[in-house]
């Protein structure tokens, strides 16, 4: 492994330098405290070494197409985690340096679901995505402050990260943006559409059909903006209202910027033993700004009836999923229905965690897991079926997973939610957001929209962010 200082470089800095370059990924919540993807690091990928994508229906790899008959977009990728992780295994064993160095870090969408359960109809099947790019080295600033380094498997792999700092800054950033006309913000469903649907769901629930059911509506703005400016407002608003979560995923064709609070699930080697963790989401409240009553709704929050019953049911469907990749006896809810606090909004949150099988590998987990039971429901395939049947638009990256499974057998990944698409067409962006909650028998329809009003409050104050007032 080699550790090349990044002398006169500071994390702001270097997202000026790839803001709009393709692939070039951003882990980090600026100059916020609080807990960071990458633990005591924050991070920035950029000239990967090969791509594995699915789109349109066409599977590429290195650049050339793959014909299906050959697996699935998730075998391919099992195949080439597999053979890194043994040829580079040996190459990685400093401690002193970022949770990922080497391996592949993209993203997958929720309409991916169609490979893992054949049965399932969802709309906009036929636009499900995956990428996952396959990276050698990262650039990685402590969150303490200090110099940052590049991290590298190899002096060719050093270096081609190194040059891409070394291009002149984008002229446009978010200090050129003057302050413009809020725009006009579409949602996919009104809020009468929307509280009868969450109705039909409660009946759904008293059929039986069901036990839970996410139902989500997306958000929609055109604004004048170039992709090179995004990930400065990200930043920016990131270092106010930090996530754990918090991304930027730059491709050719769009931007993702996530503000997720959600760990979809991490494996950490530790020995012999490879310990899988998931931490789903589910209950919320929103925050206050008055201390006294921001302290009585999480009190509120953790009493109610509801949103523990929530999370509970998918906290038993998450143990379920873990059970098909992990060892007997293994699985243990380390905790249950404890609050998380956010910028906007108050969560409840479990954990469960237990030891891969070892046959098993984290595109297993994945597979076994995905999409995230805290974004579908229980039981999950209905759910989903029933999902499709209400929303009538595929959900892209929201709700789907975003993450990195590196070389040592380490990975991480984070439940798709608080993510923005932006599509650019010349001077403009198009952004869409997905805002949604957990039904149950106990739902009452107005709360749930309001809800999901809530949850949109980060989508609100990003557009602030670049220049646009509401």
């Amino acid at each position: 492994m080699i550790r090349a200082p990044l002398t006169n470089l500071d994390y702001e800095e270097a997202i000026e330098m790839v803001s709009g370059q393709p692939h070039a990924h951003i882990l980090g919540n600026g100059k916020a405290s609080g807990p960071v993807w990458g633990g005591n690091w924050r991070m920035i990928v950029a000239s990967p070494a090969s791509v594995l994508s699915y789109r349109d229906n066409q599977l590429v790899w290195q650049g050339e197409p793959v014909h299906q008959s050959e697996g699935t977009p998730f075998d391919l990728l099992a195949d080439i985690i597999k053979s890194r992780t043994s040829n580079s295994k040996q190459a990685l064993s400093d401690r002193d340096m970022p949770p990922f160095v080497s391996g592949a870090f993209g993203h997958v969408s929720y309409e991916m679901g169609q490979f893992l359960e054949p049965s399932l109809s969802l709309p906009g099947a036929d636009k499900a995505h995956m990428v996952f790019a396959i990276y050698d080295a990262v650039a990685a600033w402590p969150v303490s402050g200090g110099e940052g380094a590049i991290f590298g498997i190899s002096d060719e792999a050093v270096d081609a990260l190194r040059k891409t700092f070394e291009v002149s800054p984008k002229e446009a950033s978010l200090r050129t943006q003057a302050e413009k006309e809020s725009p006009d913000i579409l949602s996919s469903r009104t809020q009468t559409d929307y509280q009868e649907q969450v109705q039909n769901c409660i009946q759904a629930i008293l059929a039986g059909e069901i036990f839970q059911i996410n139902l989500s509506r997306q958000l929609s703005a055109s604004i004048e903006s170039s992709r090179q400016v995004l990930p400065g407002a990200h930043q920016i608003f990131c270092s106010s209202a930090p996530a754990e979560f918090s991304c930027i995923l730059q491709y050719p064709d769009e931007t993702y910027l996530s503000f997720s609070p959600e760990r979809f699930f991490k494996i950490e080697v530790k020995g012999n033993l490879r310990k899988v963790i998931a931490e789903p989401v589910k209950g919320t409240c929103r925050r206050s700004p008055d201390p006294e009553e921001d302290h009585q709704r999480a009190v509120e929050l953790l009493a109610s009836e509801k949103d523990r019953a929530e999370n509970i049911m998918i906290a038993d469907l998450v143990r379920n999923d873990l059970s098909r990749v992990c060892m007997d006896g293994t699985i243990v809810e380390e905790k249950i229905c404890e609050l998380q606090s956010n910028a906007h909004v108050h969560h409840l949150y479990s954990q469960i965690t237990g030891c891969l099988r070892e046959d098993k590998t984290a595109v297993d987990v994945l597979k076994s897991s995905f999409p995230c039971g805290s974004i579908t429901g229980a039981p999950k395939v209905r759910a989903m079926q029933i999902i499709g049947d209400f929303e009538r638009e595929p959900r892209g990256i929201y709700c789907g997973a975003i993450g990195y499974m590196d070389d040592r057998g380490n990975a991480d990944f984070s439940v798709g939610i608080r993510t923005a698409e932006a599509k650019f067409a010349a001077h403009q962006a198009t952004l869409t957001y997905g805002s949604g909650g957990g039904i149950t028998v106990l739902s009452d329809p107005e709360k749930e929209w309001y809800e999901t009003v809530a949850k949109s409050a980060s989508f609100f104050e990003f557009l602030s962010q670049l220049g646009l007032r509401n």
